[in-house]
C-alpha cells in the first residue's frame, strides 16, 4: 500500500516538475516576444525623429540590438541548461525512457561490471587463459553499455 502511494506521489512530483519547467519555458518565450515587440515600437519612434539625431541613435540601437539578442538567448537558455546539461555515460536500451528505469539500468550495469572486474582481478596469473578470457568478457560488457573514455 505504501509503495503505491509513494509511486503515485513520485509520478505527481514528476508531472509537476515537467509542467513547471514547461511553464517557465513558456514564460521566457513570452518575455522574449514582448521585448521583440518593444524593440519594433522603439524603431518606429526612432524613424520619426530628426535625421541628425537618427545617426546617433542608430549607433546606440546597434548596441541595444546586440545586448537584447544576447539577453534573449540567455533567458531562453537558462531553462534548457538545467534540463539538458548532463553528460550521458551509459548506452541505454530503447525501453529506458523514464528516470527510474534509467537508474535501475545503471545500477545493474555497474553491479555486473564490478562483478566481472572482481573475477578478473582475483586471478593472480595475468598471463593465463582464464585471466585473458575474464578480461575480454569485462571489456566487452563495459564497451557494450558504457561510453568510451568515461569513468563510472
Amino acid at each position: 500500500m505504501k509503495k503505491n502511494k509513494n509511486n503515485k506521489a513520485q509520478k505527481l512530483e514528476k508531472t509537476d516538475l515537467v509542467e513547471g519547467i514547461n511553464n517557465l519555458i513558456e514564460e521566457k518565450a513570452e518575455k522574449v516576444d514582448k521585448s521583440k515587440e518593444a524593440l519594433k515600437k522603439g524603431k518606429k519612434k526612432e524613424e520619426a525623429t530628426a535625421p541628425a539625431a537618427e545617426e546617433k541613435k542608430k549607433k546606440k540601437s546597434k548596441k541595444d540590438k546586440l545586448i537584447s539578442k544576447t539577453q534573449e538567448k540567455v533567458e531562453a537558455n537558462l531553462v534548457e541548461e538545467v534540463v539538458t546539461k548532463r553528460e550521458v555515460k551509459y548506452i541505454y536500451p530503447a525501453d529506458c525512457e523514464d528516470t527510474l528505469s534509467r537508474k535501475k539500468f545503471r545500477q545493474q550495469v555497474r553491479n555486473k561490471i564490478h562483478q566481472l572486474e572482481l573475477a578478473m582481478l582475483r586471478i593472480e596469473n595475468q598471463d593465463s587463459k582464464e585471466y585473458k578470457k575474464a578480461k575480454k568478457e569485462y571489456l566487452e560488457y563495459k564497451n557494450q553499455f558504457v561510453k568510451e573514455s568515461v569513468a563510472i
